[in-house]
């Protein structure tokens, strides 16, 4: 695996869109801005903007490849900004304020084909969303998903029958998992369904969704209850929701904050896991059809160095294989400072 590492400047919640292999778009929450940097042949240029207000903190960004460009979302106190790129990274546009509304929360968004691509995040008791426009030229409002409790971290992917959402759910004192089919707009398509429910856990992270070709789809998601260790799952379903093999990634030890990310035929499958020297980015491909493991588990980042919130993201890479991205953060010595650091990979 070859490693591409930032600046030694204090950054987190990164994300990253991929056009080919080597060829993206990085984002990152840095103090109180977001910004943005090319990935060009394996290496990270220089921050091309910042989301950035004085008195409103921005973070939470995600990054898309629409097929023609890059769209980019953040959240702050009042809305939800984004700004779009070219293929080469160069904006497209000025920073554009979607939406005035109260309490946005971890946005993210997904094109189904040549449809326009859908935004959803959450507030407080619902999911909220819309489909923008090129270059969010257009921002249209979408009926919300209400009626949940203590909604959070949602996460949305593209499949062949439209897209899939997924989110954290408190009631009460337990904690679930949901799955909601949309349209290619955005609107509900039947009931939403529970992966797990479980007592209430110490924190919530988003949880992972990666769909199949055939419209079959995986979810990721950890629980941890005070006092307990880290556990993490990723569940395979057929086109039709049904539950086909469940894994747990917390064998070999405990783990949290599990991703995906598929070209469809190949799962990868990282996580953070915890061990006596420190916590550590762990993946693992496997074949989308049966969760057959295709390798062994790779131990990303280094030794006896704090590594948290992954993050991964593939692309074919033109020769019957795949190319990636694995980020994560690390405190620096005396943990005032966090970095960015990735690695790339190739799979054939």
């Amino acid at each position: 695996m070859q490693e591409v590492q930032t600046a030694n400047v204090g950054q987190h919640h990164a994300t990253i869109a991929l056009r080919e292999p080597g060829e993206g778009l990085v984002t990152w929450h840095i103090g109180m801005w977001v910004t943005a940097a090319t990935l060009s042949d394996g290496v990270l240029g220089a921050p091309l903007l910042g989301l950035e207000e004085d008195t409103l903190e921005v973070d939470h960004p995600q990054v898309l490849w629409d097929g023609q460009g890059y769209l980019m979302v953040a959240t702050h106190e009042t809305g939800l900004a984004g700004v779009a790129f070219d293929a080469d990274g160069t904006p497209h546009s000025d920073v554009r304020m979607l939406l005035s509304t109260d309490e946005p929360l971890w946005p993210d968004l997904a094109v189904h084909g040549d449809d326009d691509p859908v935004v959803i995040w959450s507030r407080p008791n619902e999911i909220r969303g819309a489909s923008v426009g090129e270059a969010f030229e257009t921002v249209q409002p979408i009926p919300a998903i209400t009626g949940l409790e203590n909604t959070v971290t949602p996460t949305v992917r593209a499949s062949p029958l439209g897209l899939i959402a997924s989110w954290a759910d408190g009631r009460g004192e337990t904690s679930g998992v949901p799955i909601q089919h949309l349209d290619t707009n955005g609107a509900v398509v039947g009931p939403s369904f529970e992966v797990d429910r479980l007592p209430s856990i110490d924190e919530t992270p988003r949880p992972a969704l990666a769909v199949r070709a055939d419209g079959g789809f995986a979810v990721a998601w950890r629980y941890q209850h005070v006092g307990t260790a880290a556990a993490a799952w990723v569940r395979l379903y057929d086109a039709a929701d049904q539950a086909l093999i469940e894994l747990s990634l917390h064998d070999t030890g405990p783990a949290r904050r599990p991703v995906l990310a598929t070209d469809g035929e190949t799962l990868f499958v990282a996580w953070e896991g915890i061990e006596a020297d420190g916590h550590h980015v762990r993946m693992r491909l496997y074949d989308f059809g049966d969760l057959t493991p295709l390798t062994d588990i790779i131990k990303v980042s280094e030794a006896n160095a704090r590594a948290e919130r992954p993050y991964v993201t593939v692309v074919p890479d033109g020769d019957g294989g795949l190319y990636g991205v694995v980020a994560w953060e690390s405190p620096e010595p005396g943990g005032s400072i966090r970095v960015v650091r990735m690695r790339t990979f190739t799979w054939r």
